[in-house]
C-alpha cells in the first residue's frame, strides 16, 4: 500500500515538472512572440512618422526657394515633434561630395571580392583617385573600396549614412574625419557634381571628377576666378589642353549645373528602437519630389 502511495506521489510529482515546463515554455514562446509583435508595430509606426517627417521636409526645401544655396555643403537641420517622439531631419545637398552608393552598384555583386585581373569601372577609378589626392596609397585605397563594395553586397542594400563607414575594420578614426566631407550616401546610386557647388575644400573630389587630368594648382585659379553667379556651363573647361587629350566622353552626365539633387536624413527613436530613412529629393518647376528612399533600422 505505501509503495502504491509513493508511485502515486512520484507520478504527481512528475506530472507537476512536466507541467511546469510546459507553462515556462508557452510563457517564453508568448514573450518572444509579444515582442516580436512589438518590434513589426513599432517599426512600421517609425515608418509612417519618418515620411511624415519626409513630407515636412519637401515643404522645407520647397519653402526655401533660391535661400537653400546659402545653406552651403553642410545644409539645413531642423526636428517635428510628434507624440511619439522628436522625428530630427538633416537637409543636404549631393552635388559636392562622392556618392558611396554609385561605387556600390557599378561594381554589382559579381565584382565584389573579385576583381583581380579585371579593369575597374569608372566609379571606382574616380573613388581612389579621390582617396589618392587625400593622400592615401593605392594598396590602402583599393583595400577601402574592397571593403565597402563586399559590405554592400553582403548586406544586400546601399548605405544610408556615411557614418557607416565606421564599421569597416580598414578605417579608423582619423582617416574616417579625412574622408568623410567628401563623401555621401544617396539612395539614386548616381555620381554626379555640380562645379558650381564645389569649395576649395572639395579640391581632391573635383580633381577626381576629372580624372586628375589637371593640378591642384590649375583648379585652385579657376575656382578662383570662378563668376559670383557660376559657371553654369562647362565652357571653363573648353579651353584645357589636358582634358581634350584624355577624350573622357562622359564628362557631362559626371558634371551637371542644376540645383536638384539633395537628400533628407531622417532619424527617429522609439521604444529604444532607432530607425532612419534616408530620402533622395529633387527640387523642381512642380514642387520636390522623392526619387529614392532608403529605411532601416540602427545608428545614424
Amino acid at each position: 500500500m505505501k509503495k502504491q502511495r509513493g508511485m502515486a506521489l512520484l507520478m504527481v510529482l512528475l506530472l507537476m515538472s512536466l507541467m511546469a515546463i510546459v507553462a515556462i515554455n508557452i510563457n517564453d514562446n508568448w514573450q518572444r512572440s509579444l515582442a516580436r509583435t512589438q518590434s513589426q508595430q513599432d517599426r512600421l509606426k517609425a515608418k509612417w512618422l519618418l515620411l511624415g517627417g519626409e513630407i515636412y521636409a519637401q515643404q522645407r526645401l520647397r519653402q526655401a526657394g533660391e535661400k537653400r544655396k546659402a545653406w552651403g555643403a553642410s545644409g539645413a537641420a531642423f526636428s517635428m515633434r510628434t507624440e511619439e517622439g522628436e522625428v530630427t531631419i538633416r537637409l543636404r545637398r549631393v552635388d559636392a561630395c562622392f556618392n558611396l552608393n554609385a561605387l556600390i552598384r557599378a561594381a554589382g555583386p559579381t565584382e565584389a571580392g573579385n576583381s583581380e585581373g579585371v579593369p575597374p569601372n569608372k566609379e571606382r577609378r574616380i573613388f581612389m583617385l579621390l582617396l589618392n589626392n587625400l593622400g592615401i596609397a593605392d594598396a590602402q585605397a583599393g583595400a577601402i573600396a574592397e571593403a565597402i563594395v563586399a559590405r554592400g553586397n553582403d548586406e544586400g542594400y546601399l548605405m544610408g549614412n556615411v557614418s557607416e563607414l565606421r564599421e569597416l575594420a580598414s578605417i579608423d578614426r582619423e582617416l574616417y574625419l579625412r574622408l568623410a566631407p567628401q563623401l555621401c550616401a544617396a539612395p539614386d546610386a548616381e555620381l554626379r557634381i555640380n562645379p558650381d557647388a564645389v569649395s576649395e575644400a572639395q579640391l581632391p573630389l573635383l580633381r577626381a571628377m576629372l580624372m586628375n587630368a589637371l593640378s591642384d594648382e590649375r583648379l585652385r585659379a579657376l575656382l578662383a576666378a570662378r563668376p559670383p553667379q557660376g559657371w553654369q556651363t562647362l565652357a571653363f573647361l573648353s579651353q584645357e589642353k589636358a582634358l581634350q587629350d584624355l577624350g573622357d566622353d562622359d564628362l557631362g552626365e559626371r558634371l551637371t549645373f542644376d540645383d536638384s539633387r539633395w537628400i533628407a536624413q531622417l532619424q527617429l527613436t522609439l521604444n529604444d528602437g532607432r530607425y532612419r530613412l534616408v530620402s533622395a529629393l529633387q527640387p523642381g518647376q512642380s514642387g520636390v519630389t522623392v526619387s529614392g528612399r532608403l529605411f532601416d533600422r540602427g545608428e545614424g
